[in-house]
């Protein structure tokens, strides 16, 4: 059994556009939301046994605006991983 489908694009029901398909076949997705954060300041101070939120004061991208420098956090994070 085949089916035949013909679309170009594909949307969330608040008209936010989820994917599009070109002429030549190719899937066209909006940005995908992804950062990247640095600590290139000077050394930051941990002490034992004491909880301590280590700061990230750089940016070397930020596709969507969602990680905020002044406070290092992240808006409408889902997906996340730590290199230390």
């Amino acid at each position: 059994m085949t089916s035949i489908l013909g679309t170009q694009s594909i949307q969330h029901p608040n008209g936010t556009a989820a994917m599009t398909i070109d002429a030549s076949g190719r899937i066209l997705t909006p940005a995908r939301p992804a950062f990247r954060a640095e600590k290139r300041a000077s050394n930051q101070s941990i002490s034992d046994s004491t909880t301590t939120a280590i700061t990230f004061e750089h940016e070397a991208f930020d596709i969507g605006s969602n990680y905020n420098t002044s406070n290092s956090r992240c808006f409408k994070c889902k997906h996340r991983q730590t290199t230390c």
